[in-house]
């Protein structure tokens, strides 16, 4: 008979030879055992589901890549702090000018812009510029890369906290340094009389024009999407033998990435110095070499090409939110060139880390 449940993991326990040497990776090790025996010894499959689903979560919190998501979100959460009342913009005196002809008080009309409301409110940037562009990106990863679902979905996360982090934090860094008025500023300040400061309580936000955070994280989250569509259906995808992110087309057979050494590469080490054996699933195209095409595949690449513009349409939708902050008075058309381009620069910078373009994604070890 075949011995089976506790009995059958004794049986492999007794049998399986290990180092004299007490190292402790073999102490680890013998841990791991030890947890496996006392897991065998539950009675019932759903206890021994949830003792299995917890270890795992407790080996996820120690592993290197939850300490890259929180890493990664560390920015979020200091640009959010800045968004805290209790951080004042520079002060700039009110702009004004006094005739002493007449005793009157004239004020720059660049700064006399009436206010009818917002287009694209705070929620809706966080949802519209944020949130979907991120969920979409994770629906996308879950079913088209089923290989590297698990790599794919915690770059995601990654890209997106460090992207808009990022732009949100160097953008409330300059909205408090620069402290630029809006144009509606007489509009919503009420300056009392003497122009010495405003009567209305929301004069810190009427400081803060410079530059357009609209702009910034609406540019930044829809970039980063599409970016993300144009190599896993543009033209990379079909010139780098794929038509994914994963650089393979799913059909065809799995090969590991060989390293220097001519081995297959591994990655998932947690922070207790264990490795999870897990082959790292990419493409072998060397940067010196050209890509691989041939007659038959000179129509993909060229429908490619047009594929890969069209992966950029919701830029649209990005362009749309920063132009509504011009006609809302809300902002300069400065405000929001500049928010743009600083929000297209970390989505750049941020994507091009996490999702390298083939073929040097070929020699990223994940």
């Amino acid at each position: 008979t075949v011995p089976c449940g506790k009995h059958r993991i004794m049986e492999l326990v007794s049998t399986t030879v290990y180092s004299n040497i007490d190292t402790p990776r073999q102490r680890r090790r013998d841990r791991g055992l030890h947890n496996t025996m006392a897991e065998a010894n539950t009675d019932t499959p759903t206890a021994r589901g949830s003792t299995r689903g917890v270890t795992s979560c407790r080996g996820y919190i120690k592993s290197w890549e939850f300490a890259e998501i929180l890493l990664c979100a560390l920015p979020l959460l200091l640009g959010g702090l800045l968004e805290l009342s209790w951080v004042n913009p520079r002060r700039r005196p009110i702009p004004y000018q006094y005739l002493e002809s007449t005793g009157d008080y004239v004020v720059n009309q660049v700064y006399n812009e009436k206010f009818a409301g917002e287009t694209v409110s705070t929620v809706i940037l966080a949802i519209v510029g944020g949130w979907a562009p991120c969920m979409l990106q994770l629906i996308l990863a879950w079913f088209f890369d089923r290989r590297l679902r698990r790599d794919l979905l915690y770059k995601t996360v990654c890209v997106y906290l460090a992207g808009i982090g990022l732009t949100a934090l160097l953008t409330n860094c300059l909205k408090l340094y620069v402290g630029y008025l809006r144009p509606i500023f007489y509009d919503q300040c009420q300056p009392n009389e003497n122009f010495e400061y405003c009567e209305n309580g929301e004069e810190r936000q009427l400081r803060l024009s410079f530059p357009s955070g609209h702009a910034s994280l609406s540019i930044c989250g829809m970039l980063l999407f599409s970016q993300y569509l144009e190599q896993a259906f543009g033209a990379y995808s079909h010139l780098y033998c794929g038509s994914s992110v994963s650089g393979r087309d799913d059909t065809a057979p799995m090969e590991p990435l060989a390293d220097v050494a001519g081995q297959a590469s591994y990655s998932s080490t947690s922070m207790d110095g264990d490795q999870e054996q897990v082959p790292v699933m990419i493409t072998s195209t060397s940067p010196s070499s050209p890509p691989p095409t041939s007659p038959s595949s000179n129509h993909k690449v060229r429908l490619g090409r047009i594929v890969s513009i069209l992966c950029y349409s919701p830029m649209l939708v990005a362009l749309f939110i920063a132009s509504s902050r011009v006609v809302d008075n809300k902002h300069f058309p400065a405000d929001v060139v500049a928010g743009s381009l600083l929000g297209g620069s970390v989505a750049k910078l941020v994507f091009g880390i996490w999702f390298p373009p083939w073929p040097a994604a070929s020699f990223y070890l994940v």
